[in-house]
């Protein structure tokens, strides 16, 4: 095949996948003068085309010249986490905190699970409710109760789950004492006279942590 001169386009011959070469990148040999028309003629951002020596840049030139897109930066290492037994003191120091928990009793429809205001005294879980409520028409039973603490966003947190007797406090000095001792406001609104003791037979928690 005779070889182009100058000013003549090169013959395109198939590339890769059947393309041409003037589907890939067209090239010519520039004359003389054009050579040196091209070597500082203004790009259209603002630089210059670039050349290498008396030839035009070639595709390989392009890909060395144009950067790459950056390498993302490593996240955050995962840190490695423990699921971890509380003994029943460290259970009830995070009780004591108080907060919402949930008690959990047998209706006459099935197991409720409802959320309360509790405070904690004397080893004993407290809670108000109304007279005309599920929680104080079955008061007086044997009765589930859970606290916890998440954290969504470091995937941290911990949770206590006590089995006991509940039963109201029906002694008018028993309940004056609770509101001296306590800083117990329910949520909801309406009066919430009743007092409501849980006992607890049993306790256990978990937390989750980094390692």
């Amino acid at each position: 095949m005779a070889a182009a001169g100058p000013g003549q386009a090169w013959p395109m011959l198939p590339g890769p996948n059947g393309l041409c070469g003037r589907d890939v990148w067209p090239q010519r040999w520039l004359a003389p003068q054009e050579q040196a028309e091209e070597t500082r003629q203004p790009g259209d951002g603002g630089g210059e085309h670039m050349t290498t020596g008396n030839r035009p840049a070639s595709i390989q030139d392009v890909r060395r010249a144009v950067p790459g897109p950056e390498a993302s930066a490593p996240g955050p290492a995962v840190r490695a986490r423990v699921l971890r037994t509380l003994s029943p003191a460290e259970c009830f120091d995070l009780l004591e905190r108080g907060g919402v928990g949930r008690v959990g009793f047998t209706a006459a429809d099935g197991i409720m699970m409802l959320p309360v205001n509790f405070a904690v005294t004397g080893k004993t879980i407290i809670f108000r409710t109304a007279p005309d409520t599920l929680l104080a028409r079955y008061a007086d039973a044997q009765v589930s109760f859970e606290a916890d603490h998440l954290d969504d966003a470091r995937h941290e947190g911990w949770s206590v789950l006590v089995r006991g007797h509940a039963h109201k406090v029906n002694d008018e000095h028993a309940i004056k004492r609770l509101e001296a001792a306590l800083d117990l406001e329910p949520w909801a609104p309406g009066a919430r006279d009743v007092y409501v003791r849980i006992v607890p037979t049993q306790i256990s928690g978990r937390r989750i942590q980094p390692s």
